[in-house]
């Protein structure tokens, strides 16, 4: 019903510019442009301080699907790895030519994408910070991009039986009325 539900009212520091859930560990990771790396309890939104300066703003976090590798940017262009662990930031590119202020993986390609609030829409090379420009120009910034979530391979394939499963019952239901009128 769109209903917001506060849990933490007070963050210290910089805010939160951008979150990212650990999809292995379940931990909620945050960041922002003081330089400020933290972790969010998803059960009541204390924020824990892990690196209280990265040397680098974070403007944008994405975990790769696959690696579980942590991506940072942020707006003058740097491209970065985090170790969620203490905080410490690995450069990969000190200058991709583009902000870089939203970023999402999609979870069944691995392809970075990454935006930014001038309108421009990119794939971001994750070994090298290599910037390939998908759309110059957006009409409309982008602060912000998430995929829809990919079903587990067990959950699809217990989905699919039970498919098969509802099939063959409409198959029998059929061949008995059918019999049955016969």
């Amino acid at each position: 019903d769109g209903t917001v539900s506060m849990i933490n009212a007070a963050i210290s520091g910089g805010g939160i510019d951008d979150i990212a859930f650990d999809p292995f560990s379940g931990i909620l990771y945050g960041g922002n442009t003081g330089a400020e790396f933290f972790s969010i309890a998803l059960s009541d939104g204390t924020v824990t301080m892990i690196n209280a300066d990265t040397e680098t703003q974070i403007a944008a976090l994405a975990f790769d699907p696959f690696s579980g590798i942590l991506y940072g940017g942020n707006q003058v262009g740097r491209f970065f790895s985090i170790n969620p662990a203490d905080g410490i930031v690995t450069m990969i590119e000190a200058d991709t030519g583009f902000g870089i202020e939203s970023m999402a993986f999609n979870p069944v390609t691995g392809i970075l994408y990454g935006g930014n609030t001038t309108s421009r829409f990119f794939t971001i090379d994750p070994s090298d910070g290599n910037i390939t420009l998908i759309n110059l120009s957006t009409d409309t910034g982008m602060a912000a991009l998430a995929f829809e979530p990919v079903p587990e391979p067990s959950s699809l394939a217990m989905m699919l039986s039970l498919v098969s499963i509802g099939a063959g019952a409409v198959v029998i239901r059929r061949r008995r009325a059918k019999q049955l009128a016969a």
